[in-house]
């Protein structure tokens, strides 16, 4: 309890930049185009991250053409070939495998346009088989640490006892594979008698499966906590926990801390906590891993984004009408400039 508590307490600060690298100079990439493959811009948490990384490259002149892939594999297949054929000078590719996209992968590779791949698993190097495939480097967050203080933050609050939860995760993203590693060993260490069930939902069903998952479970009154891997799922739970009578019972915590989910909390709603991706400052690690790349710079292992901890001892203090940006505290936009040569 008493670990759990205080790296809880710790998460809950505001951050600080770290600068990832060395200083890069940019001046010679003006006029190069990127192509950026999203999933779905309706979603809060991917429009925010493009158009951050749009605004970035486009400080040192370059210009991002964003599409969107709909997680379906076949149409991520059909723009890398697009970009392939679009002659891009780099391509940034989002939660797919890139076992799944292999192919493509390598028609970019043997074009010589390099691929930064976003959100595979925790910060690394990409691995020897990446490589071959074609991915030239990485950019994610540590979605192991995040599982962990999803479990830290349940442990905490319902004081190491009668925790009965319930985690949806997507084996078809292998961020959500690194959340449920570090959930569940953070649960195997400080909480081995918690019970949490692991259910899977690929993205592409979250709309269809989720509220039938959803009301299944909270029908269940021994279940007192949901823990899904990503708050853009609970879209689909708080309706059917709401229609359930239960949000006297359960209590949500979830990562990613987007907008919707934080006004949630805000509005003393079953969401409880929300480990925060500063998704804007991303789009700019993201902008700052690809123009390493394309000056021909080793990649960074880990781009360098800390997480925040947001729950009701502290959402008081946000200011929600504010971009995302301003929630952890930090000018990164200007601090990157420096780093770029730029300011």
């Amino acid at each position: 309890m008493a670990e759990a508590e205080k790296l809880v307490a710790a998460a809950r600060k505001p951050q600080a930049f770290d600068p990832p690298g060395k200083p890069i100079s940019v001046s010679g990439l003006k006029g190069k185009t990127v192509y950026d493959i999203t999933n779905q811009l309706a979603v809060a948490f991917e429009k925010t991250l493009t158009s951050n990384t749009t605004e970035a490259l486009a400080k040192a002149g370059i210009k991002n053409v964003v599409v969107q892939a709909n997680n379906e594999v076949s149409q991520a297949t059909k723009l890398i070939e697009q970009a392939v054929a679009q002659n891009a000078d780099a391509i940034i590719i989002e939660s797919f495998k890139s076992d799944l996209i292999a192919g493509p992968l390598q028609e970019a590779k043997a074009a010589g346009i390099p691929v930064i791949d976003l959100f595979e698993g925790d910060p690394a190097l990409p691995t020897p088989k990446q490589v071959e495939q074609g991915v030239a480097a990485l950019a994610t967050f540590c979605y192991s640490c995040a599982g962990k203080l999803m479990a830290d933050w349940v442990i905490a609050d319902s004081g190491g006892e009668g925790v009965h939860g319930v985690t949806y995760y997507s084996d078809d993203l292998g961020s959500s594979l690194a959340v449920n590693e570090g959930q569940k060993d953070e649960f195997a260490r400080l909480c081995p008698e918690c019970k949490v069930e692991y259910k899977n939902v690929q993205g592409s069903q979250w709309t269809t499966k989720i509220p039938t998952l959803t009301q299944s479970d909270v029908a269940n009154p021994e279940v007192n906590y949901f823990i899904p891997n990503f708050d853009g799922m609970a879209t689909f739970m708080v309706p059917a926990i709401n229609a359930a009578g239960a949000t006297e019972r359960v209590k949500l915590a979830s990562f990613n801390a987007n907008l919707p989910f934080m006004e949630e909390m805000q509005n003393g709603g079953v969401i409880k906590s929300d480990v925060g991706s500063p998704v804007a400052w991303m789009g700019w690690a993201v902008a700052d891993q690809t123009m390493r790349v394309m000056n021909g710079e080793e990649p960074l292992e880990d781009v360098g984004i800390p997480l925040r901890m947001f729950d009701e001892s502290n959402i008081g203090e946000i200011d929600l009408s504010e971009p995302e940006s301003a929630w952890y505290g930090v000018d990164f936009a200007s601090e990157y400039e420096k780093l770029w040569g730029l300011k």
